[in-house]
């Protein structure tokens, strides 16, 4: 387990994340305000499969990576461990790994609290395929960290795409029972606990902070 503190790539993402922040500040009222609602449109997606809010011909806009006619999508929950326990050390690791998912993956993606949502388009949406697992290793190759991923079902529509974060958030604290597993997908549950996701005692379980 990689737990020791990389003080010089702290220093580095640090320097990094003020200079975004910096950058942040200088954008416009309405800058701003479309990144909160594209946030906001994400929760409502991840936990309702709500999009009723706009118009299906601009999702593309605010969601680059989604496409309407995709046959299948899946969410994915990832948190991190390894740079310190205090809040400011977390935020600073997810920052980080937010970074390099945006260039290994093709993905949606949402920080909220201490976890990051991912959602998974086509490309993604089988058995979590090699391509996904080396991209989180060679993450926490890295960042010298340690990064949980729980991975829902695919389902053939965005508007079902909820049933899929549930079902991540369901089988998220079965890390704990498949300690060598970078991913964990309902399937290596089901293999593990004989065919049944049956209720284990969760050390610790993300939770969409609600919008």
């Amino acid at each position: 387990m990689k737990t020791s503190e990389p003080m010089e790539i702290q220093k580095a993402v640090l320097s990094a994340k003020q200079a975004v922040l910096q950058k942040r500040s200088l954008k416009s009222d309405t800058t701003i305000k479309n990144q909160a609602f594209r946030d906001q449109l994400f929760k409502k997606l991840i936990l309702e499969g709500d999009l009723s809010q706009v118009n299906s011909a601009v999702i593309p806009t605010i969601f680059p990576t989604i496409r309407l006619d995709e046959t299948s999508y899946r969410v994915a929950i990832l948190t991190a461990d390894g740079w310190g326990v205090e809040t400011a050390d977390q935020e600073l690791l997810l920052f980080s790994i937010h970074n390099m998912l945006k260039e290994l993956v093709y993905c949606e993606t949402l920080i909220d609290d201490k976890q990051i949502i991912l959602l998974l388009p086509n490309v993604f949406a089988t058995e979590a395929e090699p391509s996904f697992i080396r991209a989180i290793e060679q993450i926490e190759d890295f960042l010298k960290c340690t990064v949980t991923v729980s991975i829902g079902s695919p389902v053939t529509a965005i508007d079902k795409i909820h049933h899929s974060f549930h079902e991540a958030e369901a089988i998220f604290p079965f890390y704990t029972i498949l300690p060598n597993e970078t991913v964990i997908t309902p399937e290596k549950v089901k293999n593990r606990t004989g065919g049944a996701i049956r209720s284990v005692q969760p050390i610790r379980k993300p939770k969409l902070s609600p919008y």
